[in-house]
């Protein structure tokens, strides 16, 4: 299988009924997807540059894996460790996943990550977030940067609503996909610099639903067929929401934190461009590669000055939203 990420065409390769299922939902209603190499006329070139290889295990031996290994990073919120040796990385998901990263020292070399998976890493609905945190090392060589936003489109402009698992950034960007706003991401976005614009580019995924969020979303077609459910979320093709991905990738004008408040009317407080960057690297899915650090920084900089980055304060009437927006 091949899919077109941004400018990159990577092919996914795997070994499982149980993994090709779990694909089908995270690329169902991808516009640029392949079951063959693409011609030309679908991509610019059909040389491929990044291949993911998906191997499931009945169990993985981390001792073993990490066992030469220098511990780089950690993250409790996403159960994410990862470690270095002299061929790479090792990222390391709990103990369900195990994806090794090559060490590439240009942004065009053909590269090769190689992911062990259990049963456990598919059924608790993790592969989206270990396919995009597998490749993220990766396509940051080629300039992509991955960043935990809903984002949607409008008027050839991008807004981000950025922040972890249940801050209410998929409940508001699917709301306002319901009010003529353009579907470009959910839960990853990926974001390129285009002729000194910071860009956000359509996105491939499911989409992840806490139970208690439907009753604001009673107008969206399909919700009612679900698909899988881990931990009070229904997890779904994006085509069951949405009528489909934006075409094109659009300047981001605009960067929302959401914040769940009950007690207060639906606010933007303006943040300062320092707390912006901060906020951004924070949910950056690659913060911990050294390697393209300075141009990872870089970029974030250039966004939080090209856009205002808000605080949105939420309620329940999410209706206000759009004139909010609109208004500000």
């Amino acid at each position: 299988m091949y899919v077109l990420l941004g400018a990159e065409l990577v092919e996914i390769s795997y070994d499982s009924k149980q993994v090709e299922r779990m694909l089908g939902l995270f690329f169902d209603g991808w516009p640029w997807k392949f079951a063959s190499l693409p011609s030309s006329r679908h991509v610019a070139s059909s040389e491929i540059s990044v291949r993911l290889d998906l191997r499931l295990f009945e169990t993985i031996d981390l001792h073993r894996v990490t066992l030469s290994s220098r511990p780089v990073f950690s993250d409790q919120r996403s159960q994410t460790s990862i470690f270095e040796d002299e061929s790479g990385w090792r990222i390391c998901f709990g103990n369900h996943a195990v994806a090794h990263i090559p060490r590439a020292s240009k942004g065009t070399e053909d590269v090769v990550i190689k992911v062990q998976l259990t049963s456990d890493a598919i059924g608790s609905g993790r592969l989206e977030d270990i396919i995009f945190t597998s490749l993220a090392p990766v396509l940051r060589h080629r300039g992509i940067f991955l960043v935990h936003a809903f984002a949607v489109a409008k008027n050839d402009g991008a807004v981000l609503l950025v922040g972890a698992s249940g801050s209410g950034k998929t409940t508001t960007g699917l709301n306002l996909t319901l009010r003529g706003w353009s579907y470009l991401a959910n839960d990853v976005v990926l974001i390129k610099e285009d002729d000194g614009l910071i860009c956000a580019w359509p996105t491939p995924g499911g989409i992840g639903i806490d139970t208690r969020s439907y009753p604001f979303l009673r107008n969206l077609p399909g919700k009612q067929q679900e698909t899988s459910e881990h931990h009070g979320k229904r997890y779904l093709p994006a085509k069951n929401f949405v009528a489909g991905w934006a075409v094109s990738p659009a300047p981001i004008v605009r960067i929302l934190f959401p914040v769940l408040e009950e007690s207060c009317e639906i606010d933007l407080v303006p943040l300062p461009d320092a707390v912006t960057a901060a906020r951004l690297m924070e949910e950056s899915i690659d913060r911990w590669d050294p390697t393209n650090l300075e141009t990872h920084m870089r970029i974030l900089n250039v966004l939080s000055r090209q856009v205002k980055g808000f605080d949105l304060r939420l309620n329940r009437d999410l209706e206000k939203l759009p004139a909010i927006l609109d208004e500000a």
